[in-house]
């Protein structure tokens, strides 16, 4: 579960912002919070009380993407960095829009429970260089250090008596790997310490992305060919979408590579090579085993004497929205029933807004048994029901100022009437976070310069 994240001096986000799943102390909507007892050491146990949904709220170009595209860069560092090349630059891109920034490093800390403990981790990267890392974790109520680093001067494991043998000769094996452009965490699965490694599977395996793109998601199509999600619970939410589709299958073909058009088998030697380390010349063509998945619904028809018939459908031939759904519905389900945290950018595109309410309610629904947790950006306001759906401190919003810097504040900050109509008070911008528009002024100024 995710506890707090915070940025800064990463692309519009200048000055640091936190977002916190932590609730306030409201009595609403209480079937959104998680309730967590924490180890305070001394045989104390202390609650806390997490936030399932958080939407985030935004004129375009205000940077609310760029707070979900901040936890995905850590992740990618993370995942990547162990197979960078020497002197390999990391991706990193400071605020621009003023050149002092630009010689900061960008700084990035996730606070998350896993298997019942409380981690801390902190990265600060320049474009060739890791400036700071640390990873902090807190087992029996007190904190205890994992490592440190400044840069290259590194501080692993500093208990290392409590290390096997075997621990401490990997761990001196792999700190030698451990160069400017590599992140002490991205080298886990080598290293196997029980803290590290536990902090990577969280990052690894509990934070997930939907990003949006044209066509369907093929994680969806994974997960139901591999049967990791129940394709009847599937079935009746992708009903919601389109009430007249009766079926869903995933069908994986044998695809023969060598009938492919040169530069495609090249590509795919090459993707091949990166990913396992191997050299081009040694990937032979003809021991490539690959497999096209195709999708298809089925709805009800007629046959020529009118009788029904099963028809079938590619998912490609459903509409943008039923595809968009079908795409994102995969995922939602596994993270439901694993638990874990699901980011997503512009929840509402090609979706209708109540498709995007029956996601968010998912989450505060009795499927949600293991704690998982959704984070959005949307423009959609009919979901900024504080009565039915959403607490206040499950609203942000992300408002630019004049020099283009991103900020970031929650509806709980603003003192209103429990009555006030937030979904109105927002269009009418009085929280901010909403663009200003004067078509007036526009169309009087064009056509006093077009006379």
């Amino acid at each position: 579960m995710l506890i707090e994240f915070s940025v800064e001096n990463f692309r519009s986000i200048r000055d640091k912002v936190t977002l916190s799943m932590i609730a306030t102390s409201s009595k609403e909507l209480e079937q959104n919070l998680i309730k967590v007892e924490i180890n305070k050491g001394k045989n104390k146990k202390g609650n806390l009380n997490l936030l399932k949904e958080v939407a985030i709220y935004g004129a375009n170009a205000a940077g609310k993407s760029n707070i979900i595209k901040a936890m995905q860069y850590v992740l990618w560092c993370i995942k990547k960095s162990q197979s960078f090349a020497p002197n390999q630059s990391f991706p990193c891109e400071q605020f621009k829009l003023d050149e002092k920034y630009l010689k900061k490093p960008s700084a990035f800390e996730f606070s998350f429970i896993h298997n019942n403990i409380v981690y801390k981790y902190g990265l600060k990267l320049l474009k060739d260089k890791v400036v700071e890392e640390y990873l902090n974790y807190i087992p029996n109520g007190r904190t205890i250090k994992v490592f440190y680093r400044d840069q290259n001067e590194i501080n692993l494991f500093p208990t290392k008596s409590k290390l096997s043998k075997e621990q401490q000769i990997r761990l001196q094996i792999y700190q030698e790997e451990i160069s400017n452009n590599i992140l002490i965490l991205s080298l886990a699965n080598k290293i196997k310490i029980p803290a590290l490694l536990d902090a990577y599977n969280w990052f690894s395996t509990k934070l997930r992305y939907i990003v949006n793109r044209p066509g369907i998601g093929g994680k969806t199509s994974e997960l139901l060919g591999r049967k990791k999600i129940d394709k009847e619970l599937f079935l009746k939410l992708l009903q919601l979408a389109d009430p007249t589709i009766q079926n869903i299958q995933v069908i994986s073909k044998e695809i023969d590579i060598t009938t492919m058009p040169s530069p495609i088998i090249n590509d795919i030697i090459k993707e091949i090579g990166k990913r396992n380390n191997i050299d081009e010349k040694d990937i032979n063509i003809n021991d490539i085993q690959a497999k096209r998945v195709e999708e298809f619904t089925t709805k009800t028809g007629l046959d020529i004497k009118g009788k029904l018939k099963d028809i079938e459908f590619k998912i490609n031939q459903e509409s943008d929205g039923t595809q968009k759904f079908y795409g994102v519905l995969g995922e939602l389900i596994y993270t439901l029933n694993n638990g874990g945290i699901i980011v997503i950018d512009e929840l509402e595109l090609r979706l209708h807004p109540n498709l995007s309410k029956a996601i968010v309610e998912l989450f505060s629904s009795s499927l949600n048994k293991k704690k998982a947790q959704i984070i959005f950006t949307t423009h959609n306001a009919t979901l900024l029901d504080t009565q039915k759906l959403l607490r206040r401190d499950q609203i942000y919003f992300v408002h630019k100022y004049e020099n283009s810097s991103s900020e970031m504040y929650s509806l709980a900050d603003f003192n209103i009437r429990n009555d006030k109509v937030i979904q109105k008070a927002y269009l009418e911008g009085l929280f901010g976070a909403v663009p200003t528009i004067n078509l007036e002024e526009i169309i009087s100024e064009f056509q006093t310069t077009s006379k």
